[in-house]
């Protein structure tokens, strides 16, 4: 969990949608937006009840890209933005490289050589 501060506020995640300064970017299962901000990093994950029923399911994944963001996109980002993950699909196993990989391609991110698509 991220803590108080990099959490959404409701008028802040409301505020977020009607903005239409954010970049909407969709890999995969995943629909990525992102905003400058200038004053510290907010972060939320949000996974659809629609799509997930079980809350089992749906917890594991928002706990799985919370810890993604949380070690690889929070320590290296040079300018505080708003960054909101939003899971559209059924529920699989989640390549958590491939998910890495493409947030360094999104945001930016200077990549890191444990990043990789292959495992062998």
């Amino acid at each position: 969990m991220f803590s108080r501060l990099q959490r959404f506020t409701t008028k802040a995640f409301d505020r977020f949608f009607y903005d239409r300064r954010k970049t909407r970017v969709q890999t995969g299962d995943i629909v990525w937006f992102i905003k400058p901000n200038t004053e510290r990093n907010k972060i939320a994950v949000v996974v659809s009840k629609k799509n997930i029923k079980s809350a089992v399911k749906r917890n594991r994944i928002r706990r799985q890209l919370q810890a993604i963001i949380r070690l690889h996109v929070l320590p290296n980002l040079k300018k505080p933005r708003e960054i909101m993950c939003l899971y559209q699909k059924e529920f699989k196993t989640l390549d958590r490289a491939g998910v890495i990989a493409d947030l360094v391609k999104i945001i930016e991110l200077p990549p890191k050589k444990s990043v990789s698509r292959n495992k062998k």
